[in-house]
């Protein structure tokens, strides 16, 4: 912001000098309007936004061929001072001002582009080596929940780091504490788990150590081109600098320069806009598309009593329950009618994808437990009483009315899901299709009711003298087909105390045991092979010294 006295003090290209007091401004719009209409000023002087919108541009109207000179506190906050022998030029133009749109309640879901930060755990490494592990997660709401979060955990660990908003509000900046001693080795942080720091904009390291031993997590992406850089190298650096647009090479078809560079967001909607700064140097750019958000008024065409609705796409959901609205054109005057209509084909189609995997699982069960009379060939889990147990409720499940259902249809055969070969279903659309157009609701219930009937919680002691309130397991008094069929296969397949689950820990079990008996078998083979290799050995010695007796012997035999 423009600090100190607020002056800005201007010697116009006629030699005409005058102030202009800046200190009341709080915005650049009032900012851009004190000088405009400044009484000194008289038009000698525009002040303006700068050619990318993120900075202002004064130019001097005066047609004078003296030195044109901007100086001042204002001069320097708006970043457009000149030397103080001022310049030869009609036009200062400013850099990029920086503006601040992070603050510690800025939403961690806008950051990005809007696309959020996500979930996950970084990890924080400080000069010395020491490092923390943060999980950031749903309950990060805002920037200032991110900041009070990391230096909350680092602080507790020890770490000789402090994160805070920048100084230019656009992103976080990870530095050493002020007063405590510096680290021998740069600041490092990385992602352990998700994408958080890459898209924080802070992982890596930092560029040395004392001075240098930070990392900004700048939203401002600075891309440094050479002379000799061809549009390809331009457009490879853009998209590797990870900035929020992306580049490409265009023609427009023209015979002498025809290729264009193309700049894009990675967002849409409002969210995606972005500036550029080619820093006053003319590269051309026209803008041929503003992001927007789309608008659309709900219940009525006139603003005043419909209600405005906004997506960053061309698709709204939410609008109306289970529909998707995608917008297809502007509609300036005349509203539009949406007529919802059921979506038979998508309800066949389930009912297909269903029965098939419905079928599979028997085919698989079949294959498991076969038993080939010719080959003698048989299945790996033949006599296995769970497969034999899955597969025969799961046909009956099949074939069993719903429960509570009142309606004319109660079982998969009145709709045209029968059980053909080897408990297979079959699906006839002919008499699914009569079903749904005599009695849509009863059809609906037949595949998705789903009701219960809770009974009174009560305590349940879990230990001497702990007890808990345990929810009682309601009854179900409507439940249709495929809910029993859900049920069976729950029962088998829960994690926590489902059949299978129990079975393949008991496996999971016997293999450890076996496991261990082999092991302590291995202990007691290599005991056995130690104590017999310690015999071999002490006969070997035995041998030897039998044999140098029976040298000195015969020696002695010689001798006599």
């Amino acid at each position: 912001g423009i600090t100190g006295s607020g002056m800005l003090d201007i010697t116009a290209r006629d030699g005409t000098s005058f102030s202009i007091d800046l200190s009341g401004a709080e915005t650049v719009s009032q900012i851009i309007r004190a000088v405009n209409e400044n009484a000194d000023n008289d038009g000698r002087v525009t002040l303006s936004l700068n050619d990318a919108g993120n900075g202002v541009t004064i130019k001097d109207n005066t047609g004078g061929s003296g030195a044109f000179l901007v100086g001042g506190d204002g001069a320097v906050g708006l970043k457009i001072n000149t030397p103080d022998i001022g310049v030869e030029a009609s036009t200062v133009r400013g850099e990029g001002l920086n503006f601040a749109y992070i603050t510690n309640n800025t939403s961690v879901a806008s950051l990005n582009g809007g696309r959020g930060i996500g979930s996950g755990t970084i990890r924080v490494v400080d000069g010395f080596g020491r490092f923390e592990d943060i999980n950031i997660g749903a309950s990060v709401r805002t920037v200032g929940d991110l900041v009070r979060q990391i230096n909350s955990q680092v602080s507790s660990e020890g770490l000789n780091v402090v994160a805070r908003i920048n100084d230019e509000g656009n992103g976080l900046i990870f530095t050493e504490r002020d007063g405590e001693p510096s680290g021998g080795s740069p600041i490092r942080i990385e992602d352990r788990s998700g994408q958080v720091a890459r898209n924080l904009r802070i992982a890596g390291s930092a560029d040395g150590t004392n001075g240098e031993n930070f990392i900004s997590g700048s939203f401002s992406t600075v891309v440094e081109f050479n002379a000799g850089d061809t549009l390809d190298d331009i457009v490879r650096k853009i998209n590797q600098s990870g900035a929020g647009a992306t580049a490409s090479v265009v023609s427009d078809g023209g015979s002498s320069t025809p290729f264009r560079i193309s700049l894009g967001s990675r967002t849409t909607g409002s969210d995606g806009r972005f500036v550029f700064d080619s820093h006053g140097f003319d590269l051309g750019m026209r803008v041929l598309d503003e992001g927007r958000d789309a608008v659309v008024f709900f219940g009525s065409s006139d603003p005043a009593d419909g209600l405005a609705l906004t997506s960053s796409s061309n698709t709204m959901d939410g609008v109306l329950p289970g529909v998707s609205l995608d917008l297809r054109s502007a509609s300036s005057d005349k509203p539009v009618e949406i007529s919802i209509s059921r979506d038979d084909a998508a309800i066949e189609k389930a009912i297909e994808e269903f029965i098939a995997a419905y079928n599979t699982v028997l085919e698989r069960i079949d294959r498991q437990t076969r038993f080939d009379i010719e080959t003698k060939e048989r299945g790996p889990l033949l006599g296995d009483s769970t497969m034999r147990s899955v597969r025969q409720r799961l046909v009956n499940n099949s074939q069993r009315p719903g429960i509570g259902l009142a309606e004319q249809f109660d079982s998969l055969a009145k709709v045209g899901v029968t059980v053909g070969e080897k408990g297979r279903l079959q699906f006839n659309k002919d008499s699914f299709r009569e079903a749904l157009a005599n009695d849509f609701d009863a059809v609906r219930s037949l595949f998705d009711a789903r009701e219960t009937e809770s009974t009174t919680q009560q305590f349940v002691q879990i230990a001497p003298g702990v007890s808990v309130l345990q929810a009682g397991d309601g009854e179900f008094i409507r439940l249709g087909v495929i809910g029993q069929i859900e049920e069976t296969v729950r029962q088998y397949v829960d994690s926590v105390d489902g059949i299978l689950t129990g079975k393949r820990r008991s496996i999971d079990t016997q293999i450890e045991q076996q496991r261990r008996r082999i092991s302590t078998f291995d202990q007691r083979l290599d005991r056995r092979r130690e104590f017999l290799e310690r015999q071999f050995l002490g006969m070997e010695r035995a041998l030897a010294q039998l044999q140098t007796q029976q040298s000195s012997l015969f020696q002695m035999g010689i001798q006599m």
